[in-house]
């Protein structure tokens, strides 16, 4: 004999509890699927008789319908071989089964941007479902500002400010359908901490006035994996071992970056600037590139940065390196660096690191020779008052910094002519290597800018007094 029933569309998960034999019976054998029962009987004999027991699931979606089941016997019966089968009818009441799916529209953000979670309820049953209420709380891997939620399909009421972080749905009716409510809800990410669970965020359904057949999707966990990079710069003059600053001396760097959010990122390049051309080496690799960094790590690059006059002129140089990279989806991620020593901490862009230009003083040593001479070839022998002596006033720029407004006048004092005081002007210049670099306006007894290594001679005549000879 062999007992079955094929399932109806509207049934499900067969499954066979139990097959008791009473009297004098053969063996049984269980063949059924989810979706059929199927059990053979060897044999059995007048008086006996075998009890098959089994369950089946039933749609939600007939709620409020009639279902109709129908097994058979099949087998060779002494005198009457054949089938028999019998049929069952029940009615199913309405039901309502709540689901709940959740969802963000970025997978890998960078920290301090803003990352939108929807939360979606549907109802795969027969019936709509009442006062069904919905708890989502906010991870510490976010902050979020009360009032920023907003139901954007359907019908709700949320409580935001009852339980700080923690944002209550409350849903009068869900009808069937998918997505017959959702509710956004904007936070910002923040820097990770390093605790458990801290980007996981779940949203469940804690009420509901019907019984829910199917519980497993009541609840929905949505999650980010934040990235970040961090990049710190710091500079040294390096002045050759002369131990004065000159043009052509260099700034050497360090500009070290670091992956301080969670995501693993790729084909990073560091620029700068004001670094020198081809200066930044990040290793293992001999160019400004890293290849792949993952979380927590980090990586010293080097640059450097030649020195104009212009630069030692103003006493310090600043600038800022940029790394830049991909994260696992193809998106950017990018941080401008920060001087550690900088106490003015600049976050500029939200990423919880600061961005702070790296100033790095240039030690400035002004300094100048005056050499003075006279020219006596002019005078007689004996000299005759009138006649005139020319004087030279050499002044040589010997320091690292350009001076101006450079003029030289006579010391009254310590001057023992008895004629005119000389008045020291007819500037001009010796122009040393590099050309070009000090600039005078107009001769007027004032040279404007007089670059390190030249040299501007000024000059001036006496004319001898009788008192002076004599």
């Amino acid at each position: 004999l062999n007992v079955s029933d094929t399932l109806p569309a509207s049934l499900s998960g067969l499954s066979v509890i139990s097959t008791t034999p009473t009297g004098t019976v053969g063996a049984i054998t269980n063949n059924s699927s989810a979706t059929a029962l199927d059990v053979d009987i060897a044999s059995i004999d007048a008086s006996s008789s075998v009890e098959v027991v089994y369950q089946a699931v039933l749609a939600s979606t007939t709620g409020g319908t009639n279902v109709q089941n129908t097994a058979a016997v099949t087998g060779n019966f002494p005198a009457v071989p054949g089938t028999t089968d019998d049929s069952e009818t029940i009615a199913v009441d309405p039901v309502a089964d709540v689901s709940l799916a959740k969802t963000s529209d970025v997978a890998f953000p960078n920290v301090g941007d803003t990352v939108t979670f929807t939360v979606s309820l549907s109802n795969a049953g027969s019936a709509a479902a009442t006062n069904v209420s919905v708890e989502d709380v906010i991870p510490v891997g976010y902050s979020y500002s009360a009032g920023d939620a907003a139901v954007s399909v359907g019908t709700a009421s949320l409580d935001d400010t009852s339980t700080p972080g923690t944002i209550v749905i409350t849903a009068a009716s869900v009808a069937v359908g998918t997505g017959v409510i959702e509710v956004t809800i904007p936070v910002t990410v923040n820097a990770p901490t390093g605790a458990a669970g801290e980007y996981e965020n779940t949203a469940t359904v804690t009420a509901s006035d019907q019984f829910d057949p199917d519980s497993s999707d009541d609840s929905s966990t949505e999650s980010v994996t934040p990235k970040n990079l961090n990049v710190t710069k710091t500079g040294t003059v390096n002045d050759g071992g002369d131990g004065v600053v000159n043009v052509g001396d260099t700034i050497d760097y360090t500009i070290t970056v670091e992956n301080n959010g969670l995501a693993t990122i790729t084909a990073i390049t560091v620029t700068d600037t004001g670094a020198d051309a081809g200066s930044i080496v990040c290793p293992p690799n001999s160019d400004n590139t890293i290849a792949s960094l993952l979380a927590n790590a980090s990586v010293s690059c080097t640059a450097t940065h030649t020195l104009t006059q212009a630069e030692i002129d103003s006493g310090s140089f600043s600038n800022t390196a940029t790394a830049t990279g991909s994260d696992p989806d193809g998106g950017t991620v990018s941080d401008n660096s920060d001087d550690p020593t900088d106490t003015t901490n600049t976050d500029g862009d939200g990423d919880g690191d600061f961005e702070d230009p790296t100033v790095v003083a240039i030690p400035q040593t002004p300094a100048f020779e005056l050499e003075k001479t006279a020219d006596v070839s002019g005078l007689s022998s004996p000299p005759v008052a009138g006649e005139t002596i020319t004087y030279s006033y050499a002044v040589e720029n010997t320091g690292n910094v350009t001076l101006s407004d450079i003029t030289v006048t006579e010391d009254a004092a310590s001057f023992s002519g008895t004629g005119s005081l000389p008045t020291p002007g007819n500037e001009s210049l010796t122009d040393n290597v590099p050309a070009g670099d000090s600039t005078d306006a107009a001769v007027d007894g004032s040279y404007d800018s007089l670059a390190p290594g030249d040299v501007v001679t000024f000059t001036a005549s006496y004319s001898l007094t009788q008192a002076d000879i004599d």
